[in-house]
């Protein structure tokens, strides 16, 4: 019993000794367990992440690939011909938040896209900003130290050029010093030139001193701008020492050539003794010598490279600039191509008052920033940019002047491309000497057809000679370009209108010119559509028209973006011999309408709509609407290689050179687009907006983008074709197709009953 009794009592006591242990253990066993189990989940949901971030693909399943960065921003980093630098200097501080993180979004996604691309933001109110902007000149000190020598070289070799030039004019001190001792000795020649020799005796050495004295002190005058040092980076003032050259150049020449007309005078005077000839024969000769020696001391100072270094330096020194510095061009590049694009730093930082105004959202900024930077990037190397020349045949100012295309002329020249006016009817083609003064930059044309129906206006001429008028003048401006492979490239954005003259017979002889690139252009019969409303039918002329899809970059930069055409004549492909032709913009035949009966055609009784008002046509009575008719309209699409039986309104071509020319083969081919409306560049309809996402966007964009691309395709610069930033601000789902729409619905009707009688064949087949 004693035993039996102490066993329950040693028991209790041994639990007591050995639980706290256990349990303590256990715990933080436990413990160790969870925190293990958390640092685990958290590293693979960080390592996941990370991954995602990097590797992952994203689906873009809009029309226009909006979800990243453009295809011309991705076009111009993949075109990159070594390293690039993109600097941004200015007072990042007191910059607009919104406007400056839009601008470091847009940095960060073109630097991660390109190992090429490297980004420095110089803050010029920072004290880090004057090492920043030390870094950026000795980097390019170093990559441009050979280039820099052969320019400083060239200047002292002008400079000695100079000193030459005074040696001959201290020669003409000896003949001088002769005509004033026969001048103070008798009249050496009649009282009719003896004036314009006493002028050249008594003027003449102190102009030939001071010129003289200009050009020997050359040397020493050019020295400083030579040995200029910027925060202890060599950069030599260039433009400076080209400064300093060509004034005494120019001074010493100008003085050279008025002495020697003064001196032809005197010698073509009969009563000139044999004496003065002699005399004025050798400083004649001394100062003959002297110009053309000043025209080649103007040579090479024009000849002082613009150094990319110094360019920086200026910009940098403004306290506000936007670079991009590409790598160094080859010597003696003389394509107009520049490895340095200067940025209006206020394009990408705007005030913070006009993003208040224009009601500008990140992605709108964004995508302007993002726009600005890939087409200054593709710029650089890419040559001359081209001079887009707005032709019509109204009086002068009356396009360019009326404001019609400003949101056009805009775009283009953040791109580089000048605008200029031309009136065939009113005065000579343009020369723009301004802004093309070495003619390397490649003409396109954009033709705005007159309305041949139209009475004489302002200029005296009917709508069919204005028509017939341009169409000589254009036809000229090919031929010049054919027979001269020298001339920049020369080419045609042809918009043509509908005309009349082909319903009386008569040729467009303005759609002639699109025959010779393979395209004929029905201009007579502009397309119609039937639309069946519950007010009863209808016609209508205007319309969205999607791009036809294809490889080519006109093409590619037209994918997904609808496009807005008035009144639009068709045209087809034709035999023309080595044209090669592209269809560009296509009109479905049944386009228009939901009912079954819509359809489109080509009408050639057109005229009495085309006189009224598009809000007023609903006033007109049906039987007065242009109806299809089988004998005399065309209800079906000619044939046309690419466009799958559309109605194409729009096409590009291309030929060798103008045929019988004797230049034919060696020029640049020839290249043409033909719109068929001449009213798609225009504000009112490339600036139609709509509301999406609680901000404003454009709803044709496509119209800017055929302008966009069409002037670069023409210029031969096809590697700038894609589409830009500011087309995929609003995301557009693609069109869908016939096929894929049946596809769709079979799906959606007979494809979920489907799927939730396999999903129930499934679960009961488990639970077996």
């Amino acid at each position: 019993m004693p035993n039996s009794s102490a066993s329950p009592t040693k028991s209790p006591s041994k639990n007591p000794t050995k639980s706290p242990i256990k349990s303590s253990t256990t715990k933080t066993s436990v413990l160790l367990m969870t925190a293990l189990s958390l640092g685990l989940v958290l590293g693979v949901a960080g390592l996941a992440t990370t991954l995602a971030g990097r590797t992952l693909p994203r689906l873009d399943l809009t029309a226009s690939a909006s979800a990243g960065l453009s295809p011309r921003s991705k076009q111009a980093l993949a075109g990159l011909a070594g390293p690039t630098r993109i600097i941004i200097a200015g007072d990042l501080r007191n910059a607009d938040p919104k406007a400056r993180r839009a601008l470091t979004d847009v940095l960060d996604e073109l630097r991660a896209s390109s190992p090429l691309l490297s980004v420095l933001t110089v803050d010029t109110t920072s004290e880090t900003g004057l090492d920043d902007y030390r870094a950026v000149l000795q980097s390019l000190h170093e990559r441009e130290a050979s280039q820099m020598d052969g320019a400083t070289t060239l200047a002292k070799q002008a400079a000695a050029t100079g000193a030459a030039a005074a040696s001959e004019l201290a020669s003409a001190r000896a003949p001088l010093a002769g005509l004033r001792d026969l001048l103070a000795r008798a009249a050496p020649t009649s009282q009719v030139t003896l004036p314009v020799l006493r002028g050249i005796v008594e003027q003449g050495p102190g102009v030939l001193a001071t010129r003289e004295k200009d050009l020997q002190a050359l040397a020493e005058a050019i020295r400083p701008a030579l040995e200029q040092r910027i925060v202890d980076v060599p950069v030599p003032a260039l433009e400076q020492a080209r400064s300093l050259l060509l004034a005494p150049a120019t001074a010493a020449r100008q003085d050279a050539r008025t002495l020697l007309g003064e001196i032809a005078k005197v010698n073509a005077d009969q009563g000139t003794t044999s004496e003065a000839r002699s005399l004025l024969s050798q400083l004649a000769s001394h100062l003959t010598r002297a110009a053309d020696i000043a025209d080649g001391l103007q040579t090479q100072a024009s000849a002082l490279p613009r150094l990319d270094i110094a360019r920086v330096a200026e910009a940098l020194a403004r306290g506000s600039a936007g670079l991009i510095v590409g790598p160094q061009l080859p010597t003696g590049n003389a394509d107009g191509a520049s490895s340095l694009i200067a940025i209006d730093l206020r394009s990408l930082l705007p005030d913070g008052v006009v993003l208040e105004a224009a009601q500008a959202s990140k992605t709108d900024l964004q995508r302007r920033v993002e726009d600005v930077l890939s087409t200054s990037l593709a710029s650089l190397a890419a040559g001359a940019k081209p001079l887009l020349v707005v032709t019509h045949a109204d009086p002068p100012g009356a396009v360019l002047g009326t404001r019609l295309f400003d949101a056009a002329v805009e775009r283009l020249a953040l791109r580089g491309i000048d605008t200029i006016e031309w009136s065939v009817v009113g005065e000579d083609e343009p020369k723009a000497t301004d802004l093309d003064p070495k003619a390397l930059r490649p003409r396109v044309y954009l033709v705005i057809a007159p309305d041949a129906s139209a009475q004489a206006n302002a200029t005296g001429l009917t709508g069919s000679q204005r028509v017939q008028q341009m169409a000589t003048k254009l036809r000229d401006v090919l031929k010049a370009q054919g027979s001269d492979p020298s001339l920049a490239p020369r080419s045609l954005l042809l918009c043509i209108a509908p005309s009349i003259l082909p319903t009386y017979g008569s040729p467009d002889p303005l759609a002639q010119l699109a025959e010779e690139f393979g395209i004929r252009v029905q201009s007579g019969e502009p397309l119609l559509t039937e639309v069946l409303t519950p007010q009863g039918r209808s016609v209508e002329t205007d319309r969205l028209v999607q791009p036809i899809e294809g490889d080519a970059p006109l093409q590619l930069a037209l994918r997904g973006l609808p496009t807005y055409v008035t009144w639009a004549t068709p045209m087809e492909r034709i035999d023309a011999p080595g044209t090669t032709v592209l269809p560009l913009l296509g009109v479905p035949s049944g386009q228009a309408a939901s009912s079954a009966g819509a359809r489109t055609w080509a009408e050639s009784q057109w005229q009495r709509l085309r006189s009224v008002r598009r809000e007023d046509r609903a006033l007109l009575p049906a039987a007065q609407l242009p109806t299809p008719d089988p004998q005399r309209e065309r209800l079906a699409p000619a044939a046309f290689a690419g466009a799958d039986g559309q109605w194409v309104v729009a096409a590009a071509g291309e030929r060798a050179a103008e045929p019988g020319s004797q230049a034919q083969g060696a020029a640049k081919p020839q290249r043409l687009v033909v719109v068929g409306t001449n009213d798609w560049a225009i504000d009112p309809v490339t600036q139609q907006g709509r509301v999406v996402d609680g901000r404003p966007v454009l709803q044709n964009p496509g119209n800017l983008e055929l302008l966009d691309a069409s002037v670069h395709w023409l210029a031969h610069q096809d590697n700038l074709i894609a589409q830009s930033a500011s087309a995929t601000v609003a995301p557009m789902v693609r069109a869908i197709d016939d096929s894929s729409l049946r596809l769709v619905r079979i799906a959606t009707i007979a494809g979920l009953p489907l799927l939730v009688l396999l999903t129930g064949i499934t679960i009961r087949l488990l639970r077996k």
